[in-house]
């Protein structure tokens, strides 16, 4: 979707209950993507006390737009002229790994101070990804 143009993305969490650290750096790794393509923003809306607490605990609340309940964001959606919804899609587990590796290390870059917190889940996925080469 970056590469077709479009820099702002709206994640609703209004149905998502807990995230693990996985997710969170998915997040952080578009969020990182976008600034660096110079503009656009990542914004989370609807998320629960817990949700936001995990992003703030991780420092990703200065990488993301965290807009809390928006109640407007249903209406704005509709709205829009253009839609864009993410299908699933079927993955390898040798892919699976490689996603939440850079999931990881994008939660390390997006702050650095968290890297001890996550040096054990970054090391055992490369030794599961090379392990499978």
């Amino acid at each position: 979707m970056l590469a077709g143009g479009h820099r702002n993305f709206y994640v609703d969490l209004k149905d998502c209950a807990l995230m693990d650290s996985t997710f969170m750096g998915t997040l952080a790794g578009i969020a990182l993507k976008i600034r660096a393509e110079g503009f656009g923003e990542l914004h989370v809306v609807n998320s629960n006390e817990r949700n936001v607490s995990l992003l703030c605990n991780l420092g990703l609340n200065h990488l993301l737009r965290l807009d809390g309940a928006l109640q407007s964001f249903d209406v704005a959606a509709q709205q829009m002229s253009e839609q864009s919804t993410l299908s699933s899609v079927a993955v390898n587990k040798s892919d699976e790994a490689k996603t939440m590796l850079e999931a990881h290390e994008a939660v390390v870059a997006a702050s650095p101070a968290v890297a001890a917190q996550f040096k054990d889940v970054i090391e055992f996925l490369r030794q599961n990804i090379e392990a499978k080469k």
